[in-house]
């Protein structure tokens, strides 16, 4: 018995360290990381250039609140908008640092509505954002508003403003912004729905929302926050669809693995409309963070970890093809992209008990939504322990 919340569903092991792809419990017991902690471990666990950068950082400063801006926080946000400005629609970005990714999506909508108001003259109190089924960006009030019932249970009332339509679907886009985009300011969408069930969208999906923002003067906001940092074999996942967005949100790995921080990265003339004072948080954009940012950054556009990810999507792909056909008894459909997968579990599975069952045989992941089970390794993953994977999985499959 501890003192601990059980707010977060949490195996019965308790973590004690970790390193690259391995992580070990207090007995000592040792296991594959296969969900990179939703993302936030891209680099593996305790990469060293990034720890060595940690201490160095740590020793000089810290934390200090947006009340000055520190150097490394300037370099960081240059070095945002040399990497990512082609991604934005008008080429040229500013960065709003936050702590968390909800809190990055938290400022995108706040940026979406005044835009409304001050830009598109939408009458105020009436601005709307549009997100999709099976949507996920965070646990705030706001944030489960736009997700599905099982997260806003018992949390109501919930937050006015968002519309829904379904996900992969732009005839249902096309109709509500016919019937409303004079009062929509904004599209909010995830490039591949993690949360929601590794859902993957067609590959011409991103390019006709863009056009259908276009036409009604609406901005699109892509949520990276789980798709970026290389995870899926591009820096950004929209980069694969040749798809520029308004706004961007970045979070997870962007620390590093080390420290939570967010940017939201917005098209300059959109950033700007926030006044001196108008949003920010105590620790967003802290030097520690930002430089943990910075070198992250640094090390997946200096190495050839996004190459290495596009080959890694085969392996992954083959792997996950045949366990479905070894056990098709238990295994609906496998999809995915880049190192970002899913195995669809049969209906009759709970994919919390396949993933409990897992653990068994070595190997931590967790469930999407109430069938998939997620392969996610760390970016990192080295051909010994994709071998060790494939292996784990089929004995787990195997022994269900």
């Amino acid at each position: 018995m501890y003192a601990l919340s059980r707010n977060s569903k949490s195996f019965q092991f308790i973590i004690e360290k970790a390193k690259g792809s391995w992580l070990w419990d207090t007995t000592g017991k040792t296991y594959l990381d296969a969900f990179s902690s939703y993302s936030s471990a891209n680099f593996g666990h305790c990469h060293p250039r990034l720890y060595k950068k940690f201490i160095q950082q740590s020793k000089k400063l810290s934390v200090f609140s947006r009340t000055s801006t520190s150097d490394v926080l300037i370099e960081l946000c240059d070095t945002l908008h040399q990497n990512y400005h082609r991604s934005i629609q008008t080429s040229q970005l500013k960065s709003i640092p936050m702590n968390s990714g909800v809190e990055a999506g938290e400022t995108a909508v706040k940026l979406a509505r005044k835009w409304g108001y001050m830009r598109k003259k939408i009458p105020d109190g009436q601005a709307k954002i549009v997100f999709a089924n099976g949507n996920y960006w965070g646990r705030t009030i706001s944030a489960i508003s736009t997700s599905d019932y099982e997260y806003q249970k018992h949390f109501y009332p919930s937050t006015p403003g968002f519309l829904k339509v379904p996900y992969n679907n732009e005839e249902a886009l096309r109709a509500l912004l016919a019937s409303q985009g004079d009062t929509i300011a904004a599209v909010f969408l995830e490039p591949v729905q993690g949360e929601g069930g590794i859902n993957i969208p067609s590959s011409d999906y991103f390019k006709k929302v863009r056009k259908l923002c276009d036409d009604h003067n609406v901005l699109l906001i892509a949520d990276e926050i789980q798709t970026g940092m290389g995870r899926t074999g591009k820096a950004l996942c929209t980069e694969s669809y040749d798809v520029r967005s308004d706004m961007i949100l970045l979070g997870k790995s962007l620390g590093g693995g080390f420290l939570p921080f967010s940017v939201c990265m917005a098209r300059s003339d959109v950033a700007d409309l926030f006044l001196a004072g108008e949003h920010s948080s105590t620790f967003g954009g802290f030097p520690l963070g930002a430089r943990m940012a910075l070198e992250s950054v640094r090390l997946l556009h200096d190495t050839d970890m996004m190459e290495k990810v596009v080959k890694r999507e085969a392996e992954i792909k083959s792997m996950l093809t045949d366990l479905g056909r070894q056990f098709p008894q238990h295994i609906k459909n496998v999809r995915g992209k880049g190192m970002l997968w899913g195995i669809e579990v049969a209906q009759l599975l709970n994919p919390w008990d396949v993933v409990q069952h897992l653990t068994s045989h070595g190997i931590v992941t967790r469930e999407a939504n109430n069938s998939v089970v997620r392969i996610c390794p760390p970016l990192t993953v080295s051909d010994t322990e994709m071998a060790f994977l494939s292996d784990k999985l089929r004995m787990g499959f195997m022994t269900l």
